[in-house]
């Protein structure tokens, strides 16, 4: 893994990922905002998503990290510490995530 870009408390994205996401916004027709960070109900208990926004929605934080706009929840800022976002072949990667057990094993 790159070394972390450490811009901010809340979490880190490393300089892989964060190029990655900017190929990504830059490649859209229609530029989004930024990525939105948020915390996804399911059957096996909540998990950490990411999508591209379009705007910041009420009680969000906007996070700027390497020049890319991160749109988190207030509420969820502190499971993101001390997150990793990382970037391999397999995709993007929360590294340092402490997800609670539910009924999947977790």
């Amino acid at each position: 893994m790159d070394q972390p870009l450490n811009t901010t408390d809340a979490f880190r994205v490393s300089d892989i990922a964060a190029e990655k996401f900017k190929e990504i916004i830059d490649s859209m027709e229609e530029r989004p905002a930024g990525v939105r960070i948020f915390n996804a109900a399911g059957c096996c208990g909540s998990s950490i998503q990411m999508e591209l926004a379009e705007s910041i929605r009420p009680g969000e934080m906007q996070i700027d990290i390497a020049d890319v706009p991160f749109f988190v929840a207030n509420d969820l800022l502190p499971d993101l510490s001390p997150v990793t976002i990382d970037f391999t072949d397999g995709g993007f990667r929360l590294l340092g995530y402490k997800r609670s057990a539910g009924c999947c094993g977790g």
